[in-house]
């Protein structure tokens, strides 16, 4: 009958600790009560990611908005201690700027990413672009994440 109580109250408490903890917020997820799968460490690459062609979106109501990204490495550019790689999905593609190696072209990751734009001034005309900024490489379901 003890271990039955003591059950009971340990799973008690560890349901009433993790009730009150809330989930990172980020931008692409709608706010939620109860953090999802995605929020626990190492099941990051469970969360959702947004589309490239909803970036704009995400950085209209927020300066430097964090997301995650999925898609498909095009090429790789090698700058000064970083790299950029091209990461294509099915509504387009966006340049990501890394301090790491990139992945492997041809390579499908998922990131965790900030979201930055820059203005390009032609003649008056705003033709910039936004890229990315990858804060961690979440990879596939069974492979850990890289801390960027």
């Amino acid at each position: 009958m003890k271990i039955i109580r003591l059950t009971g109250v340990a799973s008690f408490l560890l349901v009433g600790i993790l009730g009150c903890t809330s989930a990172p917020e980020v931008i692409n997820e709608p706010a939620s009560s109860t953090p999802s799968l995605g929020a626990v460490p190492g099941l990051g690459w469970l969360r959702s990611a947004t589309p490239v062609s909803d970036i704009p979106a995400l950085t209209a109501n927020a300066t430097d908005a964090e997301t995650h990204l999925e898609g498909q490495v095009q090429q790789q550019v090698p700058l000064f201690n970083q790299w950029l790689y091209e990461l294509k999905d099915d509504s387009g593609s966006i340049w990501v700027l890394t301090p790491t190696s990139p992945p492997a072209t041809g390579e499908t990751v998922v990131i965790r990413a900030r979201i930055h734009y820059e203005p390009i001034l032609v003649q008056g005309n705003d033709i910039g672009e936004h890229y990315a900024e990858e804060l961690e490489r979440l990879g596939a379901p069974d492979t850990p994440a890289q801390e960027s």
